[in-house]
């Protein structure tokens, strides 16, 4: 492959939301688009519709199943830990948006809304089927009696003992 077909390959990166919400061969009908998914994913998939949804998209010859690199999955975690999205990540989640990182000119398809505020951050595009994320965020954790704020989970107040409750920043998406 020629560095000019490369710059006009097209990588979708998919999250099992895409395969739950019955992603389609419409949506990549470009044939300048491979779908690339975790190995890990396979294992997500259990309900009889996915099934059938990710049997159908196997069959064609431009997808194919990738583990990301060790350095973008942990740049991956390092964002995630500081969104303090990476309580709500699985490692499957975590592997999808490495692998975006991984692929050039990639979108990342999910309706995760953890996985479209760490991909904002990272500045990964993303598309989505039911959910799309309007505002990004910065997770914290507060004590609900003394107020004291925590970057990473705290199930309770390292000062009083109270418990926390988990909290957002809002970031205007660009």
């Amino acid at each position: 492959m020629s560095k000019e077909d490369s710059k006009e390959q097209k990588y979708l990166i998919i999250d099992s939301t895409a395969i739950i919400h019955v992603m389609s061969k419409e949506d990549f009908s470009d044939e300048n688009t491979t779908l690339v998914f975790p190995e890990s994913l396979r294992n997500e998939i259990q309900s009889f519709q996915a099934e059938a949804v990710f049997e159908t998209l196997k069959a064609d010859d431009r997808l194919i199943f990738s583990t990301p690199s060790s350095q973008s999955l942990k740049r991956v975690e390092s964002m995630a830990e500081k969104t303090c999205d990476n309580v709500s990540l699985s490692e499957t989640d975590l592997q999808v948006i490495a692998i975006a990182l991984d692929f050039p000119n990639s979108t990342v398809v999910s309706d995760d809304n953890a996985i479209q505020n760490v991909c904002f951050y990272l500045e990964i595009p993303i598309k989505s089927y039911s959910f799309k994320i309007k505002m990004a965020r910065e997770y914290y954790w507060k004590c609900t009696v003394c107020r004291q704020r925590y970057k990473t989970k705290q199930n309770q107040c390292i000062e009083c003992g109270s418990p926390t409750i988990r909290l957002f920043v809002k970031k205007k998406l660009s």
